[in-house]
């Protein structure tokens, strides 16, 4: 009995300090909020890309995704119209796979949806470091690389939930309109 009870205390104990560690994420970024993890990752031409390269930008998502994944598929044009919207002015969207054995299919994948923004080949072990445990998972960070905002799944309209945090680190006012009305 006295196990069992112990056991319910450390589940809830762990329950409140992700909660917490979730609801400082939804808060927005802070000096204290968690920085996405760094990486070093290859794109479609081979060359290599880190996170260092997306500091300068005002926002950036970084998408989690496979080819296969319906859910990503559904929402890859959405967030495409979003960074062709908001590239000029700070924005930029970088894709990575997340099933390394799927790499030999990017490009064509890629080409058939006329993607333009970078497209990062997997690695072993990049879930498990990202937190990804369902795709797409989406990483909205500031241009300190500070989480502002995490997404996971694809629901229909979060696109626009998407472009009013977008616009709130470019420094803009979202729209009144929907954006998928507005485009």
């Amino acid at each position: 009995m006295k196990r069992a009870i112990s056991i319910s205390l450390l589940t809830a104990a762990a329950a409140l300090t992700a909660a917490s560690a979730a609801a400082a994420w939804a808060q927005g970024p802070s000096r204290q909020t968690p920085k996405l993890p760094s990486f070093q990752l290859r794109d479609l031409d081979n060359r290599l890309k880190t996170l260092e390269n997306l500091k300068g930008s005002k926002a950036t998502m970084v998408n989690f995704f496979f080819p296969a994944c319906s859910g990503c598929n559904v929402e890859m044009p959405h967030l495409s119209k979003l960074h062709e919207s908001y590239r000029e002015r700070g924005f930029s969207l970088i894709s990575i796979n997340i099933l390394p054995d799927q790499n030999p299919l990017l490009g064509e994948w890629a080409g058939s949806r006329g993607l333009s923004h970078p497209i990062l080949q997997g690695v072993a072990g990049l879930s498990r470091r990202f937190r990804v445990e369902s795709t797409p998972t989406n990483y909205l960070i500031d241009g300190e690389t500070r989480l502002v905002k995490r997404y996971v799944g694809y629901r229909p309209g979060q696109e626009d939930r998407m472009e009013s945090e977008i616009l709130k680190l470019l420094g803009e006012e979202a729209p009144r309109t929907s954006s998928s009305s507005s485009r």
